[in-house]
């Protein structure tokens, strides 16, 4: 389905944008689509600490916004994680070392067994030529299974 072009936006107007939407899922999912026992809330990268997360200083606006972008966590009794819905921001597109974070959490997640949704509303860059999912899918593909979109 195609969405506006948030790379034609200014970042912070785009960060505005995924938290609003953020919250607006939260709501839906937490207002009767999901089962009872289950709960969608706003975290920050999904409740889960690591050191692939990055730490270092920030070099561009984009990247700040980044580290302050949030995903949706869908738990378990309020305890277990079972999915993250991800939704790209500007920020996770800044640079080699902003993909590189993105892409580790995201392989952190699914090798501990959660389930991911990762919605990413910009054209592919130069550093992920053909789609983050592609990149993710590359790092997990141990069988030489060919990435279809």
């Amino acid at each position: 389905m195609p969405m506006h072009d948030w790379s034609r936006v200014d970042p912070s107007l785009c960060h505005d944008f995924h938290q609003c939407w953020t919250m607006a899922l939260c709501d839906r999912l937490n207002a009767g689509v999901l089962p009872k026992s289950y709960s969608a809330l706003v975290e920050p990268h999904g409740g889960f600490t690591s050191e692939t997360f990055v730490t270092d200083r920030t070099t561009t606006a984009e990247e700040a916004l980044s580290k302050r972008a949030n995903c949706i966590a869908i738990r378990y009794r309020l305890d277990r994680v079972v999915c993250v819905i991800e939704i790209v921001s500007p920020g996770n597109k800044a640079g080699e070392r902003a993909i590189g974070s993105f892409v580790a959490k995201t392989l952190e997640f699914l090798r501990a067994g959660v389930n991911v949704l990762l919605v990413d509303p910009f054209p592919p860059t130069p550093r992920d030529p053909h789609s983050l999912h592609k990149l993710i899918w590359d790092e997990l593909n141990e069988d030489d299974v060919p990435f279809e979109m």
